[in-house]
């Protein structure tokens, strides 16, 4: 599996608030694949022949939102859509999908911070559902079973 370099140098801005998207993304696609098909790697470009298949994860969207609300409290609302390739041997693509996850989090009790990863966890669990049910009934190739939900993490940074 192969996530490209836009996806993996992303980092999200909002207002004062910033992200890295790129590597927490990667890891938990990468943790899909793997817990979805028998044998999986990530690797940065494969060459021509080198695989019988390649899942290639592209950063299609992204937004967030912070706002402070006149009651006081924080509502953060992120939005990430990831489109799903499926590459042959030759690195012809066969099949592209797009998964999307949102997180909305309105929070009086906690630090703007905080409800930023918030937001972020949720949307990035969202985008892992979505990519874990697409492997498993979508793409082609011998799958196992869908895996349980995991927390996602997100690392703000101010």
């Amino acid at each position: 599996m192969v996530c490209s370099p836009g996806l993996l140098a992303h980092v999200e801005h909002a207002d004062f608030y910033a992200f890295d998207l790129g590597e927490p993304l990667c890891s938990t696609l990468t943790k899909c694949v793997e817990d979805s098909y028998r044998s999986a790697r990530r690797v940065d470009k494969p060459i021509e022949g080198q695989f019988g298949r390649v899942i290639e994860f592209y950063l299609a969207s992204s937004s967030l939102s912070v706002r402070r609300l006149p009651d006081g409290s924080t509502r953060v609302i992120y939005s990430v859509g990831v489109a799903v390739e499926s590459l042959g041997r030759d690195l012809r693509p066969t099949t592209r999908k797009l998964v999307t996850g949102m997180g909305n989090v309105t929070r009086s009790d906690s630090r703007t911070e905080d409800v930023v990863r918030e937001a972020a966890e949720a949307a990035l669990q969202e985008v892992a559902n979505g990519a874990s049910s697409l492997l498993v009934a979508g793409l082609e190739g011998p799958r196992l079973h869908a895996p349980q939900a995991e927390a996602v993490p997100a690392s703000p940074t101010r």
